[in-house]
């Protein structure tokens, strides 16, 4: 028995689907799993070319995923053609005087050539501008004047020394500069035994002080005079020897230290109103740093000069 279809009723059918145009398409199937970027306007049947458009999107789209999939878009836009042209101008400002002919040949050779040409002028300007501010000024003729007779004077006086010495059979060992080999470490060694006997910390030799000794001794080669510098930054000890240069820094120490016998150690004064001075300045315990200079009179004798601090 054949089974009967019962149709449903038409009028039930006209009420709840809707009403369709007899010139519109047919619908168009939604994909199951359709992305909302396709869900664009342009999509719906009542759109002018809508299947054309369906149509290249589907061909697209895929396409076009897989690229940027591959090829990512760059997330920094390209410069300006402003700042190309800054990027070339500087360029063009450090472009190397050894560039070859070729590229001087391009339109901006002319400005290449300019750019290497001030490139290579500008170290000479600026060390000519710089000598000119380096320059010393003019020295006062007045003082260049002193300078030269001083000089005239010492060269006078060393020239009689040699004759004084000469009549008279004297010998500098030291060809009349009045240092010599080890001189420094007679003056230290000397001192510091002093000071052990003490129970002194030794000093140490000072070239500061030894410059400031060495120009005062030379001052008194004229006359080999017995006199202090007067100096108040350091203490100061003298010796002097006339008629001989045999007399070294052994000889000054030596002499210095005969004063021993006046000195009280208790008080750290002299004793009995006789001079210890010069061995005073030896063991003063403030005293750690030391400098001497020897020199030879011009009529014969030695000038020594020590200053502690």
């Amino acid at each position: 028995m054949a089974a009967m279809v019962i149709s449903p009723n038409p009028i039930a059918r006209s009420l709840t689907t809707p009403r369709r145009s007899p010139s519109a398409p047919p619908p168009l199937a939604t994909p199951a799993r359709q992305s909302i970027r396709h869900r664009t306007p342009t999509s719906f049947p009542n759109s002018d070319g809508w299947r054309e458009r369906r149509a290249f999107q589907r061909r697209v789209e895929p396409a076009r995923s897989s690229t940027m999939a591959a090829r990512p878009q760059l997330l920094v836009s390209p410069p300006p053609a402003t700042t190309m042209a800054m990027i070339a101008l500087v360029l063009l400002c450090y472009f190397p005087d050894s560039a070859p002919a070729s590229l001087l040949d391009h339109p901006l050779g002319d400005l290449l050539g300019k750019v290497g040409t001030a490139n290579a002028t500008a170290p000479a300007a600026s060390a000519a501008a710089s000598s000119k501010t380096a320059a010393p000024a003019p020295s006062d003729p007045a003082a260049k004047a002193e300078r030269e007779k001083q000089m005239q004077q010492l060269k006078e006086l060393e020239a009689q020394g040699r004759e004084y010495t000469k009549a008279n059979g004297l010998v500098s060992k030291t060809n009349f500069t009045g240092a010599y080999k080890g001189m420094a470490r007679e003056f230290v060694s000397g001192h510091n035994a002093a000071r052990a006997r003490y129970g002194l910390a030794p000093m140490t030799w000072d070239h500061t002080l030894a410059r400031h000794a060495r120009r005062w001794a030379n001052a008194m080669r004229k006359d080999c005079e017995f006199k202090h510098s007067g100096s108040k930054q350091f203490s100061e000890s003298i010796f002097r020897q006339r008629g001989h240069f045999n007399a070294t820094a052994v000889d000054a120490v030596y002499m210095w230290s005969d004063e021993e016998r006046y000195y009280d150690k208790a008080t750290g004064q002299c004793i009995g109103g006789h001079d210890c001075g010069h061995f005073r300045l030896m063991v003063l315990k403030r005293h750690t740093k030391m400098g001497c200079a020897r020199s030879e009179c011009f009529k014969g004798g030695v000038f020594i000069s020590c200053n502690y601090q």
